[in-house]
């Protein structure tokens, strides 16, 4: 299948030159590295539109997926079903680091921090990241590749071994889309929090982690309580244990459908929808591979159980129209065109995305009047002020530009962002923010 996807080709690269412009935006503050649930599209944009479906479907409802020459993958009695895997089990050599240097630690945040020595001291901070692939804690940690799932399997797993409360999270990102043949991946990311006392809480990013540990003197890192920052982005979910085990078999089948094996894809979507039944965009994978594979009917199914289940699903939706496009059901179609319109309108992070855009082309005041329709929709967006500074720093308005970092420091999420937006106005004016 051909797709089109000029749009969303050009907004990723416009975001890949902002953030190359801007390297503490992408390694450590905004993006926080991305590659965890792929997300397939097969129309550029979102949409939203009532669907009327029965309250819940079932997998035994879904016919069989269809195979050339072999026999058909029922989703509810496949022979081959993929078989449950721990993604936080942890082996021998694993346990026998952690009772020698972690476990018997009393205070327990000097034992995160002999903790992070560890992952530290065994490679997971110089790892080479393989953002499509997702490794359980075992894996992860004896190759020190992976993504942001995989450390974070890892780090969980060894958290709870030494009795800290590590969970994972879901964090926010900006939209982020990636292609491989003829596939589009939506990006998220995870990260994990630790409470260690009451109502003190601290986030472990690796990729955040990383950005510290690489450049010490650049970020004046000299003591390990530097590295722990209390996780003070609210907007951030925690994310139950089955979501993330979910997440590791919808990521499976991802990479697997990447390579062009169709059925054993679908099987790791299946096992992913066993495992939470309620996560929605599996079931919006779920009908994308029904779609690559011509069953059009099925296809349809998954989508609408997709966005019976989220409202916001928008993936499933923009994935239907494109769906009704091709049946040639033309008035459906565009009714949930028109409702991308809508919501692209009410998205702080598309004004952002064509700022970011505007911004690379030189067209600065047009940026500037997107990322202060970004900043009318969500005004606590740290770094939506410091875009507009930087362009008003384009347009010589030193005065605005000024207010505007301001703003940005003080909606930063910790002191290490602040510093660096600090230390950025420096470079591009001569002074500190006065």
């Amino acid at each position: 299948m051909t797709i089109t996807h000029i749009l969303h080709h050009r907004y990723l690269s416009s975001l890949n030159d902002f953030f190359k412009a801007f390297p503490m935006l992408s390694d450590g503050i905004c993006r926080k590295g991305y590659w965890v649930v792929a997300l397939m599209l097969f129309i550029s944009g979102c949409a939203a539109q009532p669907i009327t479906q029965s309250p819940y479907l079932s997998l035994e409802s879904m016919p069989a997926f269809a195979v050339q020459g072999k026999p058909h993958i029922d989703p509810a009695s496949d022979r081959y079903a993929i078989d449950d895997v721990d993604i936080l089990a942890l082996d021998d050599r694993m346990k026998e680091i952690l009772d020698k240097s972690v476990i018997h630690i009393e205070d327990q945040k000097q034992r995160l921090e002999s903790l992070l020595d560890v992952l530290y001291d065994n490679g997971l901070f110089n790892r080479t990241d393989e953002k499509y692939q997702t490794r359980t804690a075992i894996e992860a940690f004896t190759s020190g590749t992976g993504n942001c799932l995989s450390f974070s399997n890892t780090f969980v797993a060894m958290s709870r071994y030494v009795r800290l409360n590590a969970r994972f999270q879901d964090v926010p990102t900006l939209p982020n889309w990636d292609q491989q043949g003829n596939i589009i991946f939506l990006n998220r990311h995870i990260s994990v929090a630790v409470e260690l006392y009451e109502n003190v809480e601290y986030e472990i990013d690796f990729y955040f982690l990383d950005q510290l540990l690489n450049q010490r003197e650049k970020y004046n890192i000299t003591t390990r309580n530097q590295l722990l920052n209390l996780n003070e982005r609210l907007t951030s979910t925690i994310l139950p244990d089955k979501q993330a085990f979910a997440q590791y078999y919808n990521n499976k089948g991802s990479e697997l459908l990447a390579n062009g094996n169709m059925p054993d894809a679908f099987r790791y979507f299946v096992k992913a929808i066993k495992t939470d039944p309620r996560l929605s965009f599996i079931w919006s994978n779920l009908g994308a591979i029904y779609s690559q594979n011509n069953q059009i009917v099925a296809a349809e199914k998954a989508y609408k159980q997709s966005i019976f289940l989220d409202p916001y699903e928008f993936t499933a939706m923009s994935n239907l129209a494109k769906l009704y496009t091709r049946q040639g059901r033309i008035a459906e179609a565009d009714a949930m065109n028109k409702k991308v319109r809508i919501f692209r309108n009410k998205n702080p992070y598309n004004h952002f995305a064509k700022g970011i855009d505007a911004f690379e082309n030189h067209r600065y005041d047009e940026s500037v009047a997107h990322f202060k329709r970004a900043i009318e929709r969500k005004k606590d967006e740290h770094q939506f002020y410091f875009a507009l500074a930087h362009a008003y720093v384009k347009l010589k308005n030193i005065k605005k530009a000024e207010d505007n970092i301001k703003k940005a420091i003080i909606y930063s999420p910790d002191k290490t962002t602040q510093d660096y937006y600090s230390q950025k106005w420096k470079i591009l004016t001569g002074n500190p923010p006065s």
